[in-house]
């Protein structure tokens, strides 16, 4: 049986520019490792930040892949970040597992549900940010994030381009000190 072909389009977000750190969200899944791949074509193996956000639910054969993945494909090492709830449980009287799921869950007193989703923010997002405000404040920072069109009529109707910033800009400001 043949694999299905898989034809991923990357549509830039802006042009990293000087002072402008491209920054490739990387999952492990089909999109994440075309951008990867586009991100060393377009800015050469060391041109970019590849950053993954682990959950605690990944697959370990996902992890080990990640793990790889800079030597197989001949790009720079993965920043691997892990949200931590430490602080929020301990106002709660509540220990941290360790597991940043289900550290999410006790702080928020609740699971994730499609009338209230906050696991991208906070298992991701946020520690993203946190990594790049903390390591590359004097940057803007490009976020790159391959989407298949295609997958779905929801992420069909995804804008190309999306912007955090107030003032419609594609680029994020980073917090200058």
């Amino acid at each position: 049986m043949n694999a299905p072909r898989v034809t991923v389009r990357i549509e830039e977000q802006g042009t990293a520019t000087g002072d402008t750190l491209p920054v490739v969200n990387v999952s492990g899944g089909k999109d994440s490792t075309a951008l990867y791949l586009w991100a060393i074509d377009r800015y050469g193996p060391n041109g970019f930040l590849p950053i993954f956000a682990d959950t605690g639910h990944e697959h370990p054969v996902t992890l080990n892949y990640l793990r790889n993945l800079p030597d197989m494909a001949g790009g720079p090492p993965i920043v691997w970040v892990r949200a931590d709830f430490a602080d929020r449980l301990a106002r709660k009287g509540l220990e941290p597992t360790g597991d940043p799921f289900l550290d999410m869950a006790r702080w928020k007193s609740r699971f994730p549900s499609t009338k209230a989703q906050f696991c991208t923010e906070h298992l991701k997002l946020a520690p993203i940010r946190a990594y790049l405000d903390q390591h590359h404040a004097a940057q803007d920072w490009l976020i790159l994030t391959g989407i298949r069109r295609g997958e779905s009529k929801r992420r069909a109707a995804y804008p190309r381009r999306k912007s955090t910033e107030p003032d419609g800009s594609p680029f994020p400001r980073a917090r200058r000190a």
